[in-house]
């Protein structure tokens, strides 16, 4: 018997029910010197317990990061949201990053980006977050 095509149903090991997402992030991270590196990323999906997201660059496993994401919604109907999670990188691949949740808050955001914010060219404009996820597909 040729077993080449069978594929073997894996059951999902997750607890919680992710959710596709395609929204514009920051991810911080202190680096040897105590100095705080921002870089940009987009949101692949999201659970209670989880996120995984495109990163501008690899990112190593434990890694400890805070994700702030582009909220959709709007506090009052005018004041931008974000939600800000903290988190130990579970799984990274490429670009691609898994982070294990461990605290999430929402607080208010500012339009205008963070003074000295690092910005690779490819993020500076989260409108193309669209064209990067599709091109890694």
């Amino acid at each position: 018997m040729y077993y080449e095509n069978v594929k073997m149903a894996v059951p999902e090991r997750r607890m919680s029910r992710r959710f596709p997402l395609n929204f514009g992030i920051r991810y911080m991270y202190s680096n040897r010197r105590w100095n705080v590196e921002t870089y940009a990323g987009v949101i692949r999906d999201m659970s209670s317990s989880g996120l995984r997201f495109l990163a501008e660059s690899h990112v190593e496993v434990g890694r400890r990061l805070e994700v702030a994401i582009q909220w959709p919604a709007l506090l009052d109907g005018t004041v931008p949201m974000q939600m800000v999670v903290t988190g130990i990188v579970v799984w990274s691949e490429g670009n691609e990053v898994a982070l294990r949740m461990q605290r999430h808050e929402f607080r208010t955001r500012s339009t205008e980006p963070a003074e000295g914010e690092r910005l690779h060219p490819e993020f500076r404009s989260l409108q193309s977050s669209e064209a990067l996820l599709d091109s890694r597909q």
